[in-house]
């Protein structure tokens, strides 16, 4: 199982530690009374546990269960959702939710800055878990 382990962070791949600290050090965004970004808001907090327990056992060196879900995929689905919703009604959303709708696509561009990072462990272990089947 590849690891990537330091002293630093856990973690020998510095790139992947810095993408994985800029994220979980962002606040997660809060919610809106607007259904249609409040709903968003619900699939980013999908996205963000799937990348949790994708990355962090991942970055720790422990084992995960098989991968079968295109996170970049899906992380790219959900961006582009949030910035249709943003251009469509900008002038109708209050001030709050437009912002909202810019802190979410960013929290998700962070979360597909950590996916690219851990993309070379990400396959090695995708490619070990295709072996043993």
């Amino acid at each position: 199982m590849p690891t990537a382990t330091s002293s630093r962070s856990g973690m020998t791949d510095p790139r992947l530690a810095d993408a994985l600290e800029r994220w979980q050090r962002a606040p997660f965004p809060l919610g809106d009374a607007d259904d249609e970004v409040d709903e968003l808001h619900a699939q980013l907090g999908y996205w963000d546990s799937i990348v949790s327990d994708v990355l962090v056992p991942l970055a720790e060196g422990r084992e995960l269960a098989p991968v079968r879900l295109d996170i970049s995929a899906g992380l790219a689905e959900f961006r582009l959702a949030a910035q249709q919703v943003h251009r469509a009604r900008q002038q109708e959303l209050s001030r709050d939710a437009v912002y909202k709708l810019l802190a979410y696509d960013y929290y998700a561009e962070l979360m597909e800055e950590a996916i690219r990072a851990a993309g070379p462990l990400l396959e090695q272990y995708i490619a070990g878990n295709n072996e043993r089947e």
